[in-house]
């Protein structure tokens, strides 16, 4: 039962992600391709997609082009993707602003970043503690950088380097931010 809710949630949030992608085609790349969850496969999004590239920290065997990397140094020369998705990915790293360089550095001119992270209000906070000490520890004390969606905007603005397109919540508990690369 729990594993239905889980894959339940990703699916749908991977459905509002393929929406805000739209139909812009071209290269997709997908920077922490490891599977969201316990009951999910490594690569999910791909799979659920379609297509695209993916890099992670550790090897993952995936049905799909893939490379050992991380978001802080992204293992692809300038301007390489056309599409960087980043799933839950962001609130794992000390230094967002350096993620958000390095994803600039590998989008093309006019490119897009989805970007999907939890809404770390008190109503997430409270669900987190709860998920975390009763149903699933999978993620536990791995949130390093989460703030409130309203924080990740001002982030995201700070950095001068995309233009929100726009922002979207899922159960109000997370946030979903479609960014074009400023050129």
């Amino acid at each position: 039962m729990l594993d239905s809710i889980k894959k339940k949630y990703h699916f749908k949030r991977y459905s509002m992600i393929k929406e805000m992608i739209g139909n812009k085609n071209g290269s997709l790349l997908d920077i922490g391709c490891g599977a969201p969850s316990d009951c999910m496969e490594d690569g999910a999004f791909l799979s659920f997609i379609g297509y695209g590239t993916g890099i992670d920290i550790i090897c993952r065997e995936i049905d799909f082009p893939f490379k050992i990397g991380s978001a802080e140094k992204i293992p692809f020369p300038d301007k390489s993707f056309d599409i960087i998705t980043l799933l839950e990915v962001i609130e794992h790293v000390k230094e967002p602003n350096i993620v958000f360089k390095e994803i600039y550095r590998v989008l093309k001119d006019g490119g897009i970043l989805i970007m999907s992270t939890p809404n770390n209000h008190l109503v997430f906070k409270c669900f987190w503690w709860i998920w975390e000490h009763f149903f699933d520890n999978m993620w536990k004390d791995e949130h390093i950088s989460s703030y409130t969606q309203k924080k990740w905007i001002e982030i995201i603005n700070s950095t001068g380097l995309f233009e929100v397109q726009a922002v979207k919540s899922y159960l109000k508990l997370n946030s979903m931010f479609k960014l074009k690369k400023k050129v």
